[in-house]
């Protein structure tokens, strides 16, 4: 059954809301987490970690391809098991280049914060996508 195009924006206001509200209230709990705005603010912190993730995706693909042609396919060896067991790497690295780019909206001080933060986005976005990916 095909989601219609109100299912979507509905499911994706929902994963906008969601992590607004993570954001706003879930993320600065942790040591090392600091979030100075309000509601909209947190909104649009939650679209920018989106298209964010999705452009690290696509450099880290584009590499890892790189790399795997580079080596004849070896590479994928130890791609593979990294994907599985690092695929927090990429949602962190997301949300520290966020940090970065708005210092006075979020700040993160270590890796281990900005890595659970990122796991808590990354469920609400398991969690509200569509199923088509």
């Amino acid at each position: 059954m095909k989601l219609g195009h109100m299912e979507k924006m509905i499911k994706f206001i929902i994963r906008i809301l969601l992590s607004a509200l993570a954001i706003m209230y879930v993320l600065p709990v942790l040591r090392g987490v600091q979030f100075h705005g309000d509601f909209l603010i947190a909104c649009g912190l939650g679209i920018f970690f989106s298209i964010l993730l999705a452009l690290v995706e696509v450099v880290a693909a584009f590499l890892s391809t790189i790399w795997t042609l580079s080596t004849f396919g070896l590479a994928l060896l130890f791609l593979i098991p990294m994907r599985l067991f690092c695929f927090w790497v990429l949602p962190t690295v997301s949300l520290l280049l966020m940090a970065h780019f708005l210092p006075k909206v979020l700040s993160i001080s270590n890796w281990f914060s900005a890595g659970i933060a990122a796991v808590i986005l990354l469920i609400i976005g398991l969690i509200t996508r569509d199923g088509k990916n």
